[in-house]
Formats: C-alpha cells, sequence, structure tokens
C-alpha cells in the first residue's frame, strides 16, 4: 500500500527488502518524478537519472555513434532509457547482482520498454565470463528482450555504476577491474565510472581518478549535480 506525504507531495509506492541492497524504496515526487531509493539516495530515475543524463550528453559530443551499451549495475534501469534516447539505434545490455532492484526498475520504471536484455549475476563474475569465455554468466531477467544474436564482447560504450546505496564494493574500486573494463570496450569506445563527489567522498573519487590514469590514456570529467563522472578512451 502506497503512503503519501502530503507536505512534501511525496508518496511511496513500495517498500521491499533485499539481501543486497536492504531496504529498496520506490517513491514518487513533484521535483523528481518515480525513481528507486537505497538508504535515501536515488538509484535509478530522479537525480540518478539527472546525473547520467547530462554525462551521457557528453558522451554523444564524443561519439555521435553508439551502437552498443553494456551497463555494469543496471539497477532500475534509468541509463538504459537515456541511451535509447540518445541513441535510438543502440542495442543494450546489463548486469545487476540484486533481481528485487532490477522488478523494481521493470515494474515502476518500465526498462522492458527499451528492448534491453539484463542479467541477473555479479558483475565481476559476469565481466571474468565475457573475457574470458566470450559468453555472459547469470541469470536472465524477467523482461529482458528475447535474441537469438550472440551478445557482443566488446561495446562501443561501457556505463559503471556499482554504487550499494552510498558504497561501492571493494572489487569495483581496484587498477584491476578497471583494466578488465577497458578490455570490454571497442578501440574508439569510452567507459563511464559513477562516483560520488560530496564533501566526505572527493578524497576517494580523486584516488579513484588515480587509478583510471594508470589504465587509460584519455581520462574527461564530467561534473554533474553532487558526483563526478569519469569518461575514459582507449
Amino acid at each position: 500500500m502506497s503512503t503519501m506525504d502530503i507536505l512534501t507531495g511525496r508518496k511511496i509506492l513500495e517498500i521491499v527488502k533485499s539481501p543486497f541492497n536492504g531496504t529498496i524504496t520506490v517513491v514518487r515526487e513533484l521535483a523528481w518524478g518515480t525513481n528507486i531509493q537505497v538508504g535515501g539516495l536515488p538509484q535509478s530515475g530522479g537525480l540518478a537519472k539527472t546525473i547520467w543524463q547530462k554525462s551521457l550528453r557528453s558522451v554523444k559530443g564524443m561519439r555521435s555513434e553508439i551502437k552498443t551499451v553494456l551497463v555494469l549495475g543496471f539497477a532500475g534501469g534509468g541509463i538504459s532509457e537515456i541511451c535509447r534516447k540518445y541513441w535510438p539505434d543502440s542495442k543494450v545490455y546489463g548486469v545487476d547482482i540484486d533481481p528485487a532492484m532490477v522488478e523494481m526498475g521493470r515494474k515502476y520504471l518500465g526498462w522492458e520498454s527499451n528492448e534491453v536484455r539484463v542479467w541477473i549475476d555479479d558483475a565481476s563474475k559476469f565481466v571474468n565470463s565475457l573475457i574470458q569465455k566470450g559468453v555472459p554468466s547469470g541469470k536472465v531477467a524477467e523482461g529482458s528482450m528475447a535474441t537469438k544474436t550472440k551478445v557482443p564482447k566488446t561495446y562501443d560504450l561501457v556505463c559503471v555504476d556499482m554504487y550499494v546505496g552510498s558504497t561501492i564494493p571493494k572489487q569495483f574500486d581496484t587498477v584491476e577491474f578497471a583494466k578488465k573494463v577497458k578490455k570490454l570496450i571497442k578501440p574508439d569506445g569510452i567507459a563511464v565510472f559513477n562516483r560520488l563527489y560530496g564533501s566526505h567522498d572527493t578524497g576517494h573519487a580523486e584516488k579513484f581518478k588515480e587509478k583510471l590514469d594508470t589504465v587509460f590514456p584519455r581520462v574527461k570529467i564530467v561534473y554533474p549535480d553532487a558526483n563526478i563522472m569519469f569518461l575514459c578512451e582507449r
């Protein structure tokens, strides 16, 4: 049952428990529309959508044509909507460890209308399988686009958004993982890494930039709202 805060225009549409993200709250707000939150932070929709919209607009300025996109940390599917808006003919693939998060996105944000193929799996396992075997691992999510075509081994664009609430698991904050992501992008492709950039996050984000500089020859920075986005070229 939904609850409504009359003063703020904030309506809670659903609350679910997840072993991965804890409490997931789907909210409809006057200012931000429908969005999915963990720990009070939007994971898909709302401000998260605005952040990625600004960042991918910068990518579009660098690469007018994007044919294939891989989203690591698919969450509720907000990134796929933006990709299909900027590159209507692109094929979007995604992976997320949390089936509850993906289902909330399907139910409230309608990512299946973007013709996406999504796998439920740990992104590190998924990436390793794609690099080593050329095939994805994990279970295909309900609502995914049915396709008989082979999943690409490399992509024009890889979006990396590995937050669990306000935290990024340690395995996704390493030079080793950045090197794996580099292997997944085409020679003229781009990888986009999302980091929070509030007063408590600045140092961590800057250290991550130093790691990326050892892997990618060119790293462009975009500052959308309270985040910092690293656009990495091969």
